[in-house]
This record gives C-alpha cells, structure tokens and sequence, in this order.
C-alpha cells in the first residue's frame, strides 16, 4: 500500500497513480507531489487524472480506460522487463 502514512523513501517499484480531478478525499496536489518525488528518485511512475469522477470512479469509459492504462504501465514494468537499479 501507498499513501502519505508510508515513508515515500521505502518505495522501490514503479507506480501508476490514477485520481479523479473532483477526488474531496486525496487533493491533487498530493498526487502531484507523491509523482514529483518519485520521478525525482528515478523510479518509473505514470500520473493519469479523470474529470468529471471522485475517490472511485462511476463512469463506465473511465473505468475502462483507467483499467487499459494500469495494464499498459504493469506490462511496460513487470519483472521481465524492469529491474530495479
């Protein structure tokens, strides 16, 4: 699990971070800064943002995309294809 609860420095693996632009829960900008500080350490991290949905996601086709896009990142990174450094 990843959240502001967990040290960032412990994390060592790529992250994909999917938000909805109207989440009342986790601010934009804690998103933002969570994949500023891991593009800054080098890890592999993707930050995919939906309009129009909150903290989970109602709309069919963002839920299809947001799946598309977690399949996309986990096979650029899986273990065959990224090691870490």
């Amino acid at each position: 699990m990843v959240c502001p609860y967990y040290p960032i420095e412990q994390l060592a693996c790529p992250l994909i971070l999917i938000q909805g632009l109207d989440d009342p829960i986790v601010p934009l900008n804690q998103s933002q800064m969570m994949f500023d500080a891991l593009r800054s350490r080098g890890l592999p991290v993707a930050y995919v943002t939906f309009a129009g949905e909150q903290h989970g996601f109602v709309k069919a086709e963002n839920n299809k995309r947001g799946w598309k896009q977690s399949s996309i990142f986990t096979c650029a990174f899986s273990s065959l294809n990224w090691q870490k450094r």
